[in-house]
């Protein structure tokens, strides 16, 4: 992780660039602010995209690993977007913490959410109990393709959506949605961010990520080994084509 290929869109006072393991990106949320930082190289339009994480598990803390069609924000402002997200949840709509949303959204609504709590990720993983988001470095990977996408954690499969599949979900708000999936379709870039929900004339129930501790902290996410495989021509649809393209090419690990 180099510090000259990425921009920082905001929180530049919270971004600290550790020189160990081939560089380290440190993201601090301190008080109500954390950071958004965006690679420098533009937008691709499919692809994998892979990160090595280490999260807080800090209430109200909302760690982010995403790509995204677009630089408006919040989401309502943004209009028709596209976005493929891994965040990592330890409150509101998450039960625990240290919890994992995955989520896609294409032409700016929402195409099935999901949330995984740590004992289904132990479970999946193989991991022992005392392994979490917030004390153990694992790659979390996105393979975004024209007729499906897949997240995977240190190359093993966590769940694939392929274009119309019926996916019903239950919102933060408790609304029940269900929608045909459509795969993200717009040019995006790659996002990292560390934020809380600092909405307070919102009630608890409606922060997403929970409410923080601000007279604690910082809490700290850290970052490494970002690699990409841009895709000039995209793989074939099939379930031959999600096997082979899990974990993308060996380099990648």
């Amino acid at each position: 992780m180099r510090p000259d290929a990425w921009n920082i869109a905001y929180g530049d006072q919270n971004v600290v660039w550790e020189p160990r393991e081939g560089g380290v990106m440190r993201i601090n949320l301190a008080g109500t602010q954390g950071a958004r930082l965006i690679p420098k190289d533009g937008d691709h339009l499919y692809g994998t995209f892979n990160i090595r994480a280490q999260t807080t598990c800090a209430p109200g803390a909302v760690t982010a690993f995403y790509t995204r069609s677009s630089n408006i924000y919040p989401n309502e402002a943004a209009g028709d977007f596209s976005e493929i997200d891994w965040e990592w949840l330890n409150a509101n709509p998450a039960k625990e913490q240290c919890s994992l949303w995955l989520n896609a959204q294409q032409g700016g609504k929402g195409m099935g959410e999901r949330l995984i709590g740590p004992a289904e990720y132990q479970k999946l993983m193989g991991w022992p109990k005392s392994r979490l988001t917030n004390n153990s470095w694992a790659t979390y990977s996105v393979n975004w393709q024209p007729g499906f996408v897949t997240f995977a954690l240190d190359g093993r499969r966590v769940r694939t959506m392929q274009n119309g599949e019926k996916r019903t979900w239950t919102t933060m708000g408790g609304n029940t949605l269900s929608r045909a999936f459509v795969s993200p379709d717009k040019p995006s870039h790659a996002t990292i961010s560390l934020w809380t929900d600092d909405r307070w004339d919102r009630p608890e129930s409606q922060r997403f990520g929970g409410i923080l501790d601000t007279t604690g902290g910082p809490y700290p996410s850290r970052f490494k080994n970002m690699r990409r495989v841009l895709c000039d021509v995209p793989l074939p649809a099939g379930d031959a084509a999600l096997t082979a393209a899990v974990r993308g090419p060996a380099w990648l690990y």
